[in-house]
């Protein structure tokens, strides 16, 4: 009579086969669990795409509407407050370059996956080409920096599209110089 020792070394016992059933299983449901995952951020790309995609369009066309100057009499050149209509300008300007900035934070980071992250990052690439080729914007994008960490990911973004960057005015760059005592002042504004 075999001894149980060399029973369980000569074939398999019930316990291995349940056991490799089990394995193959498991492998097969991770492989599905992975699959499902990468739907589902292919979906969430998709849902989470189409409001970024309306803001940055709303901001874009109130930044163009605030040059119409409704609502002011500008036969009277002399009677404008300019200052009043450039801080209006600029206010939609800082709007729309923020909602850029998280739209390149986005694409950055890659939050979106497929054709969600093509068509975003194409999107962004374009918006920001209209921006830096107007002389007038651009130069009044470098009005906004505040710090090096202003439009950060914007510039990582442009940084990462050589097409861009060959044309990214280097007054974007050109933080402006912020004395010690204003650094201070700074962390008390909020």
């Amino acid at each position: 009579m075999p001894s149980m020792a060399a029973a369980s070394h000569d074939a398999w016992s019930r316990g291995d086969v349940i056991a490799l059933v089990a394995l193959v299983l498991s492998v097969i449901a991770f492989l599905v669990a992975l699959y499902t995952l990468h739907r589902g951020n292919l979906n969430s790309s998709v849902a989470s795409m189409i409001p970024l995609h309306a803001e940055i369009r709303e901001r874009w066309e109130e930044y163009l509407n605030s040059f119409s100057f409704r609502g002011l009499d500008t036969r009277d050149v002399d009677n404008v407050n300019w200052d009043v209509v450039d801080a209006h300008i600029a206010s939609r300007l800082e709007r729309l370059m923020n909602v850029l900035e998280i739209a390149a934070a986005v694409e950055v980071e890659g939050t979106f996956s497929g054709v969600s992250r093509l068509l975003m990052r194409d999107y962004v690439r374009r918006m920001l080409d209209a921006v830096i080729s107007d002389d007038y914007t651009s130069t009044q994008v470098s009005k906004l920096l505040q710090d090096e960490n202003t439009f950060l990911f914007i510039r990582r973004f442009i940084g990462e599209k050589e097409q861009l960057a060959s044309i990214l005015p280097k007054n974007w760059y050109a933080y402006p110089e912020v004395s010690n005592m204003d650094k201070v002042r700074s962390l008390f504004r909020y």
